[in-house]
């Protein structure tokens, strides 16, 4: 050919020029990301673009609205029958105000749309004129917050003012100030503020001073713009106006000299009609957009490109070009009419890819391999696929050199390796050879393994070619190193190498490295031409990173690097001779590494598996660039990397190549909207209906309070960075469930199960592709409420229902103790009881035996003196005898009845002064006879002064006759008795030498009844078991007592009494008491039968008259005794005399004495008698009835009647007493004197009507009796027996009891208190005080503060 005969220079530019003639390439590789129905679109033709506050993006299509987060589409469509859903689907423009209402103009009329609610609503605003909006609205644009510009198609143009609600129709008229046409395309507003309207007729400015337009354009023959029907306005940088056009091209307005230019009308070469969109690129360069196809155009050179392929499948799917929006991240989004939207990375101006197209200027194959810059900066590129292409880097234009059947030609398609040698170009092929290009000529030489030439290449497929700094060209293939040798035309093999050879380079020092496929990594020395292999060692982390390797890497600071498949990269160490691993663990995002270069900051770039990486050697910081950054694939291929001499990266993989300047790279500083965009429950059957109302929760409140039973929920949430949405990272946590941040890049949802009751706040942040990090994010707050079996309510019943259990159980466990205690008391009781009753038999026995001998010193004297033979001698020697014994029962009797009274509390000692000497020396020489019989002798130790305290001498008899008593039956040979006194305390001993008592029994010898059983069959046991019991409590009376001393040392007993020195003497004068006021004298006179003799008056009721006069002969001489046969008799004469007691029988006629019990008792003026029943019924039930029935003693005949006296004695007794301890202490209740129920109620109407006339002066007797429904005389009776005072003592007596409590209340002073009681005079109420209580009220109100 022609081409070849030419001159070598001459060829090579005809062959270059040919080459830029043959196809015609933009100066940009523009790669389109598109989205269509197939994606989620609601239909393909999108008119209009909007980004909303929040970052979401909105296209409007024919069918629907669309809201875009960079995966899903949300679409917004008519629902019959919704009143909040759009009126119409054809979306024709959109336009967001400050409010954030989207205002959205559809074919029939304009809606607003409030992004919180989700609701639309239509535009109902009417002019003066009563125009609404009602056709379709083509364009929608602000001139300032408060106004807003809307475009019809035949309704002109309306202006709305939101503070006034105005609306305002500017439409076409014949005044030249109008609009051009009514049908309105688009409305623009300029840097300045200027609104421009594109209408049908001609471009339309608004001066906002006169309220007026100005048209430029017509369609008169002058007209300065060839079409004036204007689709599109734009304002570029420098502040031109560009008008799209329907059918007059691109037209370029200058304001300031009012020119119109036209581009691409009908005139020119290349024809572009129904301009729709125009954007501004960058400076200078504008993107048109129309219904033939999309044109990068320069303003400055007048140069432009197309820049949809049909033949390009990164192009645009569709040549209509409906819109052109910029997001804030600077990316580009072209809608277009058939195929969908189209997204355009900022990053595609700056990463070019190349790649196979459908014309002849394009590259040629998909599988780059590698690359060789000749002198020009051209490329030489080897592809697997599609043979070698020549690629100008200024033009953009690609050559393809394919294998043929003509000589001239490289040998195959499949190409891994490319040497530039001067004019000469080496291609490694696989299985074909080593091909030489000769760039003067354009003929091949083909080099091929030859087995019985072994200076021939070792292998068929050559997978290296390197040239040394020295000029020698070295050939890697899978079977070892050849050496190329020029002169001979041959090559020589390098037998220390004999693996996978896959790249060569050589370094600073000389050292020669080759980088095998299993086999590690080689280095010859250039001085001593050794070879050293490196292999990768399992357990050292400083060899080589892995055996297969891919590359190997000088960069610019002398750093040698090595790419490896399955390792990572590594590192050598000159110093160390070792290696220095990066990989996956460090945030390599792949070990499959395929080649390394470096930029001018030392940055190392490499390409993997999943796409590029950067890595600062320093920090290790790691940036990763993928196919959404505009790279041809994540994944790349062996050894196709390349710097160019200008700096320019080349990467190739298996679809083209890319190209880029990295010092271009910019950061992504966006700040990514991260928001939460759903909430809805799981498994619910009203979820559609729950997930509105809490989706409208999520975008007003911000709260959302669930049942229990929708504790299972999923929380949807975006991140609005779309550059590189896979790249983009969310980071969440459910406050009281997480503890940490959870990072997730693909999942933009997250689903919880079952939550537990309680307040949750769900939290989302974010970061773009270039880690970025929007750490506010967004945040719900959750609250789950609890079942109504967990609410407080309900945990306040169970703590209730537990602590009624608990409180059950304890009950019944107290209930079982106690039971258990009740039976070890009640055994314990029936075992003191069998104690008590074996005792008391031992007491009876011995009882019986202490009488026993007396009575029978009394029965044979009294037979004696029965016999008629006795002289007057005997009979007085037996008299004496029976005096004698019956004196001795009297005093057993008398000490057991002694025993008794202190037992009950009866026995009141009579203290006054005793001479304890005179009285041990009386007692000691009534006890020296008995002493003297036994050969026993008895002394005393008595102090030479007297002691003279007060003390109750009989007492102190008996104590120590019991005593000495005692120490005469154990004593040997001396009994002594010694007297001594202390400051508080008179001490007395009794001494004897017995045989003592035992430590066992040391403890209970002072229990009543107890006896010391002796085991010698020859002892006999005395006495009966009281005697020391009751000295002890006589003792104790004297504020003393008896101990046992315990003296080892000594045989024999020692008791010790102790007589307290402070006792007082005891007093019996009788206090006379004065009478209260107001009452008089006559009103004291009581008319009561008096006791003419003092004696108290007792009432016999008995039907049998030998007893009943018996009983009058024995009782007359104490009491006034009045009889009676029956209960009848004896209640009239209850009527007729003033009665103090009543002994009856029970079997009587007429009324028996039970009857005459509760008739008496019953009768309040007779209740509080003391009744003595005397029968001869001794059965249990009949004492129970009778005491029942009122009784107060029960006596069974036939009786002693000393014992009926002593019960007589002991009830009027007992009775005095208790009234004077009612009359002088203050706090007794009256319910202690009242003897029943009817006195008690007696009590409480006395002290009532008492209360109530408290401070009446008038108040007498007479009103007393009046209000009681009583006479004046069995009033007097009747209180007189109940308290034994007179009416007025008593309620004088309740005066004072209501002073001391009024005292003790402190309310009031004395002397207040003296006139709220009913006392006149001050002295006279502290003087009754003093003697009725004691102490004067002062002194009494002193005492009690303190206490």
């Amino acid at each position: 050919m022609f081409f070849f005969d030419m001159r070598p220079k001459t060829r090579i530019f005809i062959l270059l020029l040919h080459f830029s003639l043959v196809q015609a390439v933009s100066a940009y590789n523009f790669k389109f990301i598109n989205f269509q129905v197939n994606d989620g679109l609601s239909e393909n033709t999108v008119q209009c673009i909007l980004q909303d506050h929040q970052g979401f993006l909105w296209f409007g299509t024919k069918d629907g609205l669309n809201r875009f987060d960079g995966k899903e589409f949300k679409i917004f469509k008519h629902e019959p029958g919704n009143p909040y859903s759009i009126g119409n689907n054809f979306i024709r423009d959109l336009f967001q105000d400050e409010d954030h209402i989207i205002w959205v103009g559809t074919d029939h009329q304009l809606y607003l749309f409030d992004p919180v609610t989700e609701r639309f609503s239509p535009f109902r605003f009417q002019t003066q004129d009563g125009v609404s909006i009602n056709s379709s609205v083509t364009s929608i644009k602000s001139e300032s917050q408060d106004k807003i510009w809307i475009g019809t198609l035949d309704q002109g143009v309306f202006c709305f003012t939101k503070s006034t609600k105005t609306l305002i129709q500017y439409t076409q008229g014949s005044s030249s100030t109008s609009i051009g046409s009514n049908l309105v395309w688009r409305i623009y507003r300029d840097n300045a503020g200027t609104i421009w309207i594109g209408t049908r007729n001609g471009l339309s400015a608004y001066n906002k001073e006169t309220n007026t337009f100005v048209t430029y354009g017509s369609r008169k023959p002058d007209s300065p713009i060839e079409d004036p029907e204007i689709l599109a306005i734009s304002e570029d940088s420098d502040g031109e106006l560009w008008l799209g056009t329907w059918s007059g091209g691109l037209v370029r307005f200058n304001r300031t000299s009012g020119k119109f230019t036209t581009y691409f009308n009908s005139k020119d070469r290349t024809y572009i009609t129904h301009i729709r969109a125009i954007f501004e690129y960058q400076k200078n360069e504008l993107l048109v957009g129309a219904d033939d196809g999309l044109y990068l155009f320069n303003k400055k050179t007048l140069e432009y490109n197309r820049i949809d392929d049909p033949g390009d499948p990164h192009s645009l799917k569709d040549q209509n070009v409906y819109a052109i929006f910029k997001d804030r991240e600077e990316g580009i989004w072209i809608g277009t009419y058939f195929g969908g939207v189209h997204y355009l990375s900022s990053n595609s101006k700056i990463i070019e890819h190349y790649y196979p197209k459908q014309h002849k200027n394009s590259l040629s194959g998909k599988a780059v391999s590698q690359f060789c810059e000749d002198p020009a900066g051209n490329l030489w590129i080897a592809t697997e696929d599609g043979g070698l292409n020549y690629f100008d880097t200024k033009t953009k234009k690609f050559t393809s050199f394919l294998p043929s059947i003509n000589a001239r030609s490289i040998s195959y398609h499949n190409l891994h390796a490319l040497v530039l040698d001067n004019n000469k170009l080496w291609i490694g092929t696989f299985s074909r050879g080593l091909d030489l290009m000769d760039l003067n000529t354009g003929h091949f030489k083909n080099y091929q393994y030859n087995p019985n030439d072994t200076n021939s290449i070792n292998d068929n497929c050559v997978f290296s070619l390197y040239q040394s700094k020295s000029g020698i060209l070295y050939v890697g293939t899978p079977f070892g190193l050849c050496r190329y040798n020029p002169q001979s035309d041959n090559f020589t093999r390098i037998p220390e190498i004999k693996g996978f050879v896959y790249d060569m380079t050589e370094d600073h020092l000389g050292n020669f490295w080759v980088a095998c496929y299993g086999d590690g990594l080689f280095k010859r020395n250039p001085e001593t031409g050794r070879w050293k292999n490196y292999r990768h060692k399992a357990n050292d982390r400083k060899s080589l990173c892995f055996n297969k390797l891919t590359d190997v890497f000088m960069d610019e600071q002398h750093r040698l690097w090595v790419s490896s498949e399955g390792g990572g990269i590594c590192k050598y160490n000159y110093d160390s001779d070792d290696f220095w691993t990066i990989n996956t663990s460090n945030g390599l995002p792949n070990n499959v590494a395929y080649g390394v270069v470096d930029d001018n900051h030392g940055n190392i770039w490499v390409s993997t598996n999943k796409g590029i990486s950067r890595i600062d050697p320093t920090t290790l910081a790691i940036k990763t660039y993928t196919q959404e950054d505009g790279l041809q694939s994540n994944q790349f291929n062996y050894r196709s990397t390349f710097k160019a001499r200008n700096g320019k990266f080349y990467f190739g993989g298996i679809n083209g190549f890319n190209a880029f300047y990295p010092n271009d790279l910019k950061t992504n500083k966006y700040v990514p909207p991260v928001l939460i965009t759903k909430f809805e429950l799981l498994d619910s059957l009203d979820s559609t209906l729950n997930d509105s109302v809490f989706n409208q929760a999520l975008n007003t409140t911000g709260k959302i309070t669930l049942k229990y039973n929708q504790a299972s929920f999923r929380i949807s949430f975006v991140n609005l960075s779309f550059q590189a949405p896979s790249k983009n990272k969310c980071a969440y946590i459910l406050e009281n469930l997480n503890t940490s941040w959870i990072t997730t890049t693909k999942q933009n949802q997250v689903s919880y199960i079952n939550l537990a009751p309680g307040h949750y706040i769900f939290k989302v942040k974010g970061c773009n592709n270039d880690g970025v990090w929007n750490t506010e994010g967004d945040s719900l707050s959750i609250v789950i409420l609890p079942p109504p079996w967990k609410t407080n309510f309900a945990y306040t019943i169970y703590f209730t229902l537990l602590f009624i259990i608990i409180l059950s159980l304890v009950r019944i466990y107290l209930k079982i103790s106690h039971a258990r205690h009740e039976k070890k008391l009640e055994e314990f009781k029936i075992k003191k009881e069998r104690e008590m009753y074996l005792s008391k038999i031992n007491f009876f026995t011995n009882i019986a035996h202490e009488i026993r001998t007396p009575l029978s010193l009394i029965k044979a004297p009294l037979d004696c003196i029965k016999s008629s033979n006795l002289s007057k001698k005997d009979i007085e020697e037996n008299i004496q005898v029976i005096d004698k014994n019956a004196e001795r029962l009297l005093n057993l009797v008398n000490q057991l009845l002694d025993f008794r009274k202190i037992e009950e509390n009866h026995y009141t000692p009579n203290f006054n002064p005793v001479n304890f000497n005179t009285l041990i020396t009386d007692i000691c020489y009534r006890f020296k006879p008995a002493a003297t019989q036994r050969k026993i002798l008895l002394t005393t130790n008595i102090p030479p002064n007297p002691i003279i305290c007060n003390a109750d001498r009989d007492a102190l008899t008996k104590i120590i006759s019991n005593l000495l008593t005692n120490a005469l039956k154990y004593a040997s040979h001396e009994i002594n008795i010694a007297l001594y006194k202390t400051d508080d305390l008179v001490e007395i001993t009794v001494t004897d030498d017995g045989p003592g008592i035992e430590p066992k029994y040391r403890e209970r010898i002072f229990d009543p009844f107890f006896q010391i059983i002796n085991n010698n069959k020859d002892d006999k046991q005395y006495g009966t078991g009281i005697g020391l019991a009751f000295s002890k409590q006589l003792a104790e009376k004297h504020n003393g007592t008896i101990i046992l001393k315990d003296d080892s040392d000594h045989r024999g007993t020692c008791f010790v009494v102790r007589i307290s020195t402070k006792l007082q003497k005891s007093a019996h004068s009788m206090l006379s008491e004065e009478r209260p006021q107001p009452l008089d004298d006559k009103e004291n006179t009581l008319d009561i039968p008096a006791k003419s003799n003092g004696k108290l008056n007792l009432l016999i009721v008995e039907d049998n008259e030998d007893l009943c006069n018996f009983l009058e002969r024995n009782l007359k001489v104490e009491y006034n005794v009045f009889k009676s046969s029956n209960g009848k008799e004896a209640m009239k004469l209850l009527e007729i005399h003033n009665i103090d007691i009543i002994i009856s029988d029970i079997v009587m006629p007429e009324i028996d004495g039970l009857e005459l019990v509760q008739s008496t008792k019953n009768n309040t003026q007779f209740s509080h008698l003391p009744i003595i029943l005397l029968s001869a019924r001794t059965n249990v039930e009949t004492k129970i009835q009778g005491l029942d029935a009122g009784a107060d003693s029960y006596i069974e005949k036939p009786f002693s009647l000393d014992y009926l006296k002593a019960q007589i004695h002991s009830l009027i007794r007992n009775r005095e007493r208790l009234l004077e301890k009612f009359a002088n202490s203050p706090f007794v209740p009256y319910g202690s004197i009242a003897n029943n129920k009817k006195d008690e109620e007696f009590l409480n109407k006395l002290n009532q009507e008492i209360e109530n006339n408290l401070t009446n002066p008038d108040f007498s007797i007479n009103h007393l009796a009046s209000a009681l429904l009583m006479s004046r005389s069995n009033l007097q009776r009747k209180i007189k027996g109940i308290s034994g005072m007179t009416p007025n003592d008593y309620i004088r007596v309740y005066k004072l009891k209501r002073a001391a409590r009024l005292i003790i209340e402190g309310d009031y002073r004395i002397n207040e208190i003296c006139y709220l009681v009913g006392f006149n005079n001050p002295s006279y109420f502290a003087k009754c005080f003093q003697k009725q209580f004691g102490k004067l009220p002062s002194e009494f109100q002193k005492e009690n503060a303190i206490n």
